[in-house]
């Protein structure tokens, strides 16, 4: 199957420089043309929107976080502290966090380029920027906005760093390693996760570092890591921590009737459907087998070059293959796919390396191929791609009614039943003493009080979280008349649309 001689042997060097100029300048062009339609406005970004308004407008300091539901727990502040400047240049426009994302995506795809041409050679590198640029799932997920956004630079940057101090023995890398770790562990609880096959792979390679390294490294990640947790927990009376412990105790609600290996078979189909998505534009069962089969073959390379470890392509399966292994018995998993982009969102454009390694080592004939295979699949997800009717203008008066409705005044009066801290943009723990700023000034309930009259209630058409707008582009569609608020019954809570 793998030949010698590898891809683009006579590969024309002009042709080459060319060829990768019109596919990164494609890969742009997609990114920015679809971004109105891609891009989305949802709870995180009202939320998002409401604290880094009042940071300009009444000088709150943000000391915290975005939420990740896992454990209920908050963020590091840095994420709002990184996008405040993106929102106050472009005014508070809707499309802010998505344009901002898409940079960063952009930027990924630049930095992928240079770690694969350093790390492999210009085939690599070639293939690498094709898959990550023209990948429709890839341009999606980078449009939403939201923190996990930020990681995909760090993470590759990370890797890079790895390869060199343990093939290259340069040590120095060593401080930049901890300072991509600081903002993993920053932005996304994923990036926890990269901590183990870290751990595990310096325990293989032992390299050989100055005690004076060790603690420039150490204090860069004290600094852009540690230190604003550590505020963020003594304002907060450790809340994360109480919270991590009452995780560990079982007191947290989780998908506890999954048994074990249930829980990891669920996130290998569900990484699988992610890699589908990301390579064919779909999740056909032919697809996800070709890609469980992927999965497969980085035991096939760990094995084989275990002996001689210090192949690059070692370190890369490695580290792929412990990352996803300790995820998979660490969180538990539906099938639902829940935790689908957002906590895969570190390992994809590794995973993109790997393959783009992968296809220099077949025959010229079918890597050609299926570069053109993955071209038209991903090509055709663009045409097929139905986004919500109206998406733009929506999120547009959503970012003019949720600015204005924050200054100075209660932001938006949300009517929910359920009491629980169940959605992003009911819940600030209306009921904690200790917890002086929220993301909304007054929520009321509708067990205490009676329905207003001018907020309308629906039950929510879809199942799929994702089809939110969708719902209400139809009701909007189907109820010409209402005016004021509408909500969208969620299980048990509701999402709310303010359109005066």
């Amino acid at each position: 199957m793998f030949k010698k001689n590898s891809l683009f042997d006579n590969f024309n060097k002009n042709l080459f420089y060319v060829t990768l100029f019109i596919i990164f300048l494609i890969s742009v062009f997609v990114r920015l043309y679809f971004l109105p339609i891609l891009a989305t406005f949802g709870h995180d970004n009202s939320r998002d929107l409401v604290l880094i308004f009042k940071l300009f407008k009444y000088h709150e300091i943000i000391y915290r976080g975005p939420v990740f539901s896992v454990l209920w727990g908050f963020l590091s502040p840095i994420y709002y502290y990184i996008l405040a400047p993106v929102y106050y240049i472009l005014r508070f426009h809707p499309l802010a966090p998505a344009f901002f994302s898409t940079i960063i995506n952009i930027i990924t795809l630049l930095i992928l380029f240079f770690v694969s041409f350093k790390i492999f050679n210009k085939k690599t590198a070639l293939i690498s920027i094709i898959l990550y640029g023209l990948s429709f799932k890839v341009a999606l997920e980078g449009a939403y906005g939201l923190n996990p956004n930020l990681l995909p630079p760090f993470s590759v940057l990370a890797f890079y760093s790895l390869v060199n101090i343990f093939k290259n023995n340069s040590k120095n890398y060593l401080i930049l390693l901890f300072f991509c770790l600081a903002m993993l562990v920053s932005f996304h609880p994923s990036g926890v996760f990269v901590l183990f096959p870290i751990v595990i792979l310096f325990i293989i390679y032992k390299p050989k570092i100055k005690p004076v390294i060790w603690i420039r490294s150490i204090l860069v990640f004290f600094i852009f890591a540690i230190i604003p947790y550590l505020i963020e927990e003594k304002k907060f009376n450790f809340w994360n921590i109480k919270q991590i412990l009452l995780y560990l105790h079982g007191d947290i609600s989780t998908e506890s009737n999954i048994g074990f290996f249930n829980s990891i078979s669920n996130f290998f189909y569900v990484f699988t459907k992610n890699l589908s998505l990301v390579f064919f534009g779909n999740t056909h069962i032919f697809f996800i087998a070709f890609s469980f089969f992927l999965l497969l073959s980085l035991l096939f390379f760990i094995l084989k070059f275990y002996k001689k470890h210090t192949d690059s392509i070692f370190i890369l399966s490695s580290y792929i293959f412990l990352y996803l292994l300790f995820f998979a018995i660490t969180v538990k998993f539906d099938n639902k796919g829940f935790y689908a982009w957002w906590f895969h969102s570190v390992i994809i454009p590794i995973f993109i390396l790997y393959v783009s390694y992968l296809m220099t080592k077949i025959k010229i004939s079918y890597c050609v191929t299926l570069i053109w295979f993955f071209i038209f699949l991903n090509i055709n997800a663009y045409i097929k791609y139905q986004p919500p009717l109206d998406t733009y203008e929506m999120s547009y008066k959503a970012t003019q009614e949720i600015r204005n409705d924050s200054m100075g005044t209660d932001l938006i009066e949300i009517y929910g039943s359920d009491r629980r801290p169940f959605r992003y943009m009911l819940w600030y723990f209306e009921q904690d003493p200790i917890i002086k700023e929220k993301y909304f000034s007054l929520v009321k309930y509708e067990d205490k009080v009676p329905k207003p009259t001018n907020v309308y209630y629906f039950d929510r058409l879809d199942s799929n979280e994702r089809n939110y707008m969708a719902d209400f582009t139809k009701i909007q569609k189907d109820y010409p008349h209402l005016k004021g608020p509408i909500l969208l019954k969620h299980f048990n809570t509701y999402d709310i649309y303010v359109f005066k």
